[in-house]
C-alpha cells in the first residue's frame, strides 16, 4: 500500500513540474505580445474565477445561517 501512494505521489509530482515548465514558456511567450500588466491582469482575473467557482458554495453555505 505504501509503494502504491509513493508511486501516486511521484506521478503528481511529475505533473506540477511538467505543467510550472510548460507555463513558464507560455508566460514568455505571452509577454511577446502583451504588455505584462495587462496578461497579470487577465491572469489573475481568471485565476479569481477560477477560485471563486470552487468556493462559492462552501463559503455561502457557511455564512447562509448567520
Amino acid at each position: 500500500m505504501e509503494f502504491k501512494i509513493q508511486k501516486y505521489a511521484d506521478f503528481l509530482l511529475l505533473l506540477v513540474a511538467i505543467s510550472w515548465g510548460s507555463t513558464f514558456v507560455l508566460v514568455q511567450n505571452a509577454i511577446k505580445d502583451i504588455p505584462p500588466f495587462t496578461f497579470l491582469a487577465i491572469r489573475f482575473f481568471f485565476a479569481f474565477l477560477f477560485m471563486f467557482i470552487i468556493f462559492f458554495k462552501k463559503y455561502f453555505s457557511k455564512t447562509k445561517g448567520l
